[in-house]
């Protein structure tokens, strides 16, 4: 995750002239503020439903005086334990009550002005390894009021996430041994999260190696995190490596990729073609079950 701080007036100029895919506003000024304890425990929305935040994971929380408008935490890191819950000692995050929380994950030492400036996010280029693909899936919440003892923060995917779901009807062809790239997708863009602004970065482009969530003899089934952006009328290319065998398969795509939602393409191969069977847009879901379902409306 690379990360740097923008002037907000260049940010300005950024959202004059490109594409905004997912905006909440929430505005507070800064001052003092004093202390008193509590705890979080973290939960991921998940189409309609709210999940723990994994184990292990990591957060940076903000909190915000309500009254006196002022920070009493500024990119405090935070680890997950069991059931979404902080691994933290009471008295160390939270503050007064009322008081507001902005957060974040995964934790990054370079947001410690994150409610102020605009920051630079890019998804891994190789999300092949798990802690590549969940490192790319960038989530945040604000404006949540802080509730003593314990507070629930609800994170919500500022990224998108394309699926590849692929079956063989060729015995000789083993869907284990398998690499999928999305071709040139845009790996980039900035972050404002004071406001939950994503801005893409058409500048930076690269293929994007596939992570592997299911993969058997006949299908396999691959998952990639990308920033919000738009797609051309063509689709997007699928590199397809299946032994020591490469394929460039052209899919249709959406007009866009939109944060938190999920893009969900099936494939089928026999004799050395493939098919392309259909593809299903939703909220983005952590409970693996994926409907596929062919919505012409989705393709020009």
């Amino acid at each position: 995750m690379k990360l740097i701080k923008v002037p907000i007036i260049v940010f300005g100029l950024l959202l004059s002239s490109g594409i905004v895919l997912s905006c909440r506003k929430e505005s507070l000024p800064d001052g003092p503020a004093d202390d008193k304890g509590g705890g979080l425990v973290f939960r991921v929305e998940s189409e309609g439903y709210e999940i723990p935040l994994r184990k292990d994971a990591t957060a940076g929380v903000f909190v915000l005086d309500s009254e006196s408008y002022g920070s009493v935490r500024s990119n405090a890191f935070v680890l997950v334990g069991d059931n979404g819950e902080a691994v933290q000692e009471e008295d160390t995050l939270l503050g007064p009550d009322p008081a507001m929380i902005y957060a974040y994950s995964p934790y990054s030492s370079a947001w410690d002005d994150a409610l102020d400036s605009v920051m630079e996010f890019s998804v891994k280029e190789d999300q092949s390894a798990e802690l590549s693909y969940v490192e790319s899936d960038l989530m945040w919440s604000a404006g949540v009021a802080v509730q003593h003892p314990l507070t629930q923060v609800v994170l919500s995917h500022a990224m998108a996430r394309i699926m590849i779901h692929m079956t063989s009807h060729d015995s000789e062809k083993d869907m284990r041994d398998v690499q999928i790239m999305l071709g040139g997708m845009k790996t980039g863009g900035y972050v404002y999260l004071r406001e939950q602004v994503v801005q893409t970065d058409t500048s930076s482009v690269s293929d994007i190696i596939c992570h592997v969530m299911e993969s058997v003899d006949r299908r396999t089934s691959m998952a990639a995190v990308v920033p919000p952006q738009k797609t051309t009328s063509d689709g997007f290319v699928l590199k397809i490596r299946i032994g020591d065998s490469v394929y460039d398969y052209e899919v249709p795509a959406a007009e866009g990729f939109a944060g938190g939602r999920q893009y969900v393409y099936a494939l089928s191969m026999a004799d050395e073609d493939f098919v392309f069977e259909g593809c299903t847009v939703s909220d983005w879901t952590d409970d693996g079950n994926f409907v596929i379902d062919m919505d012409p409306s989705l393709f020009r």
